[in-house]
């Protein structure tokens, strides 16, 4: 017993020194996530820049430290790092650096993507690690809704490849609040899928959406856009008000408004797929109309075609319409619906 007692003592000024010797080596090291994770982390960014800290315990062990940066596309989830910093293109998309003791800041990045920076020190190809950045979102671009249904919506947006979500807040043609939660960025398509707890009469209404960049486990928020979704008519074969036919010459049709449509576009065609040509427009009250050309000829009656009604929104001076999806093909036996999704 004695000569463990004799022990303790050094045994614990040993502990004690490695302890003080391991948080000098960490002690200007600000970001204690890059340890484990390529002694590398993303420490602040903006939408157009990042700033990554290298652990200083790399920057002492190495030579000569490169870096390359690749902004992450398609099929790139298992690119290797090595190739990745052979193929970056810095020079060539106006993206450089600045180096400042331990940390680097890459400018002239785009808002809301992704990159991997790839580090290589001493054999530049075969010792190389990579890390993913991200900026901050801007402002959603190329928004367009796509109504399937009163419940069911598509959202085209604009990919950013480090957007990972999208919060959203729909109102009713009465400008209420009637849904709100998040929807998931469909990863390089560029489409959101939406499905609405909120169910309704075929109507107007708005979408504001918000994009979410999650960095360092800490959810981030760009600027929100504004949106309208349009549902199509509420159209049923055979319903007395929502008739479609083919006679003396001409085309009648009746559909039950949507409420808050501003107008309705009337387009007709001989092929369900393609060449369709406005033939008329209507106000907002109306839910009906009666065509006689098709393509500045004639309605036959012996012949097929192709109607579709496009409910229409104007806010603001911008006028936004509902997707050609359901059309009616009309001949003098009848009428029947298709989707052209």
């Amino acid at each position: 017993m004695g000569k463990f007692s004799k022990i303790i003592p050094v045994l614990s000024r040993i502990v004690m020194v490695i302890g003080i010797i391991m948080v000098f080596m960490t002690t200007n090291f600000k970001s204690e996530a890059a340890i484990g994770v390529d002694d590398i982390a993303q420490i602040d960014q903006t939408m157009t820049s990042v700033t990554v800290e290298l652990h200083p315990n790399l920057v002492k062990k190495v030579k000569t430290i490169r870096y390359g940066i690749c902004e992450i596309t398609k099929g790139m989830e298992t690119i290797k790092a090595a190739d990745a910093a052979n193929a970056q293109a810095n020079s060539k998309n106006g993206i450089s650096c600045k180096l400042s003791g331990n940390t680097y800041t890459f400018n002239n990045l785009k808002p809301g993507t992704s990159y991997y920076i790839c580090f290589g020190y001493n054999d530049y190809k075969h010792d190389t690690f990579r890390h993913m950045i991200t900026t901050l979102p801007d402002k959603p671009t190329g928004v367009k809704a796509y109504a399937y249904s009163t419940i069911s919506t598509t959202l085209k947006v604009d990919y950013r490849s480090g957007v990972n979500e999208y919060k959203y807040s729909l109102y009713n043609a009465e400008d209420e609040l009637v849904d709100k939660g998040r929807v998931g960025n469909n990863t390089y398509a560029g489409t959101v899928d939406f499905y609405t707890k909120y169910k309704d009469f075929p109507s107007v209404k708005k979408l504001v959406l918000t994009p979410v960049a999650e960095i360092n486990l800490k959810d981030y928020y760009g600027e929100s856009v504004t949106t309208y979704i349009i549902d199509q008519p509420d159209i049923v074969r055979g319903a007395k008000k929502r008739a479609c036919t083919l006679k003396n010459g001409k085309l009648s049709l009746s559909w039950y408004k949507v409420d808050g449509a501003t107008g309705y576009d009337i387009y007709i065609s001989e092929n369900r797929t393609s060449g369709y040509e406005k033939a008329a427009t209507v106000k907002g009250k109306n839910d009906s109309v009666t065509i006689k050309k098709c393509h500045k000829k004639k309605i036959k009656k012996n012949k097929t075609y192709y109607v579709s009604i496009r409910p229409k929104y104007k806010k603001n001076g911008t006028t936004y319409t509902a997707h050609n999806i359901v059309v009616w093909e009309v001949t003098k036996k009848g009428s029947k619906i298709w989707r052209n999704d």
